[in-house]
């Protein structure tokens, strides 16, 4: 692998529908490095906070450590409100790290792993920061890459500004 090749876990989120294609997914990729695991897990599982962000579904105890579990199609604004998860479906979780923070984002399709040459990502500016590079796959098709560092940023602002005494950290 030449040095400035590196290796991505993509996944899919649906976004909002169309008549002209109902089943739109956006691919996006996150350096593998920052992917802790991969959970399916009943949304009935999840334990609901109040008072924080709406794109935070709850918690859950993964191994005795309570996750956040995000939804990243609302935390990306690109949700389709007639897709609501329902209590007895089964999420598919993509567990995020940095450094000793981890979260759970809920994602619609896991898609593999991908080598790209770092060369080939564009930067772009994205109204909230956590898209920071696309590139293209193909004419019609493009991978977005996702900028984990803002999530935290963003979700830890959430958390501690909604429960300023809280034990609860990502």
């Amino acid at each position: 692998m030449k040095a400035s090749n590196m290796e991505y876990f993509q996944i899919a989120l649906g976004v909002r529908k169309s008549k002209k294609d109902p089943h739109k997914f956006i691919s996006i990729i996150i350096p593998l490095l920052k992917v802790g695991e991969v959970l399916q897990i009943a949304r009935g599982e999840i334990c609901p906070i109040p008072g924080v962000s709406s794109e935070l579904l709850g918690v859950i105890n993964q191994r005795g450590r309570l996750l956040w579990i995000l939804n990243l199609t609302e935390l990306l604004h690109l949700h389709d409100p007639s897709t609501m998860i329902k209590p007895q479906q089964k999420l598919t979780i993509v567990v995020l790290t940095s450094g000793t923070k981890s979260i759970g984002c809920v994602v619609s399709k896991l898609q593999g792993t991908v080598i790209l040459d770092n060369n080939n990502l564009q930067p772009i500016k994205d109204k909230y920061s956590y898209i920071i590079a696309k590139t293209k796959l193909t004419t019609k098709s493009s991978l977005f890459l996702l900028n984990i560092d803002a999530i935290f940023k963003a979700l830890l602002n959430s958390i501690s500004y909604a429960q300023p005494n809280s034990m609860v950290t990502l």
